[in-house]
């Protein structure tokens, strides 16, 4: 009963793990990093603490696997082998876009 107990918690952390990474998918690492830090700090619930820090440790692997092995990854939806970001929109605005974009949604304006 107990190892039942435990497969569930960890389907619904990584549920919840999955969820913290696509809401950031359009983020670098770094700057995705500082956000999860950042409620990590803030959060209280066990629960959401450790979905938190499964958020980070993905995170982090990804990022030492992309600087070794892919330096052009930019995003966290761009690491490969993997179904987290299936399904989200690509033409989303991220923090890259205002690089090339003057307006703050990521669109051009029309004169």
């Amino acid at each position: 009963m107990e190892e039942e107990n435990k497969e569930i918690l960890t389907a619904e952390v990584e549920e919840k793990r999955n969820q913290v990474l696509r809401e950031y998918a359009n983020f670098s690492f770094s700057s995705a990093l500082e956000e999860v830090n950042r409620l990590l700090a803030e959060e209280k619930n066990y629960s959401k603490k450790l979905s938190l820090m499964a958020a980070k440790s993905w995170i982090l692997r990804n990022e030492i696997y992309a600087a070794i092995n892919d330096p052009y990854i930019s995003a966290l939806s761009e690491v490969e082998n993997t179904n987290i970001f299936d399904g989200l929109d690509d033409d989303e605005y991220n923090e890259f876009d205002s690089l090339f974009d003057d307006s703050a949604d990521g669109k051009s304006e029309e004169n």
